[in-house]
């Protein structure tokens, strides 16, 4: 099955029985045999006012302004744009409806998008400072756990009659406890542990500032994509300032954050770039 059919098969059947609207951006025109073929299940748009341009840059960037101007027209509260390598994952709308009710109220409208993906090879362990607190934090609910467990192990052993110690120094124990603990997550990576916290359940999807690049699949609230669009139209992209560059330049110059769920909500299935960056390390899928 192709990239783009693996995604809006996830998609229609996650979006079947609400009130969403959806239709397949057909980029490509007559070229492009697979949008044609789904044109027979799904509602396929396409620009009637496609530039003859070839630079692939400016393109991708008037493919993503036609794709806001067709979404703006629909009213909808909140806007998300895939790309067609961007695979939501089984649970992708029961946790994005959860972040929006749950996560987002605290930002009100000072946010300019939400990216849904972010690449696993650049979400470790770093020295950013939301980062080091869930270090940090993490680090310290496993220590507890194991302190609590090596308690509960010393009670069992000491009503056995055993040789285990009666006293436990508490201040050695909770640190080599923390030092363990940090050192299993430094050693497993942030990225496994995500993908781990994100399986388990829908509380441990979290919103944190959204680092630059990068848009597989991003939310746009209703407020703010009139001026994104008038901004992209404004601007030329290039090699050196791709669409995704322009959107964090909006950003800034509005005043705005942006922001991103951890742990991602899709997969970026492709293998290779259609800008022109080659094909990706299959070391990459491994998370």
């Amino acid at each position: 099955m192709e990239f783009l059919t693996q995604v809006v098969a996830g998609l229609v059947t996650q979006l079947a029985g609400t009130n969403s609207v959806f239709a397949l951006y057909n980029a490509e025109g007559s070229t492009h045999l697979e949008a044609l073929k789904l044109s027979s299940t799904i509602s396929v748009i396409s620009n009637p006012k496609q530039s003859a341009t070839v630079d692939k840059f400016s393109k991708e960037k008037e493919d993503l302004v036609f794709a806001l101007q067709w979404c703006y027209k629909k009213k909808a509260r909140y806007t998300v744009i895939f790309e067609d390598d961007a695979l939501p994952l089984p649970y992708f709308m029961t946790r994005l409806q959860f972040i929006l009710k749950q996560r987002m109220p605290h930002y009100k409208q000072d946010w300019a998008f939400l990216k849904l993906f972010y690449p696993p090879k650049w979400q470790g362990w770093s020295n950013e400072l939301h980062i080091i607190k869930e270090l940090i934090l993490t680090s310290l609910i496993g220590s507890f756990v194991l302190t609590s467990v090596a308690y509960f192990v010393q009670i069992v052993c000491k009503n056995r009659h055993t040789n285990y110690p009666k006293k436990c120094d508490l201040i050695l124990l909770v640190t080599l406890s923390f030092i363990f603990s940090m050192y299993t997550l430094w050693t497993l990576g942030r990225p496994h542990w995500l993908v781990l916290l994100g399986n388990i359940s829908f509380h441990f999807n979290f919103i944190v500032p959204a680092p630059g690049c990068c848009t597989p699949a991003v939310l746009y609230p209703q407020e703010h994509i009139s001026n994104l669009i008038n901004y992209l139209n404004s601007v030329t992209c290039s090699l050196s300032f791709p669409v995704d560059i322009a959107l964090d330049t909006f950003v800034m110059k509005q005043g705005l954050k942006q922001l991103m769920v951890v742990p991602d909500l899709i997969k970026h299935i492709g293998f290779v770039s259609s800008l022109g960056k080659g094909w990706k390390d299959p070391i990459e899928f491994r998370f």
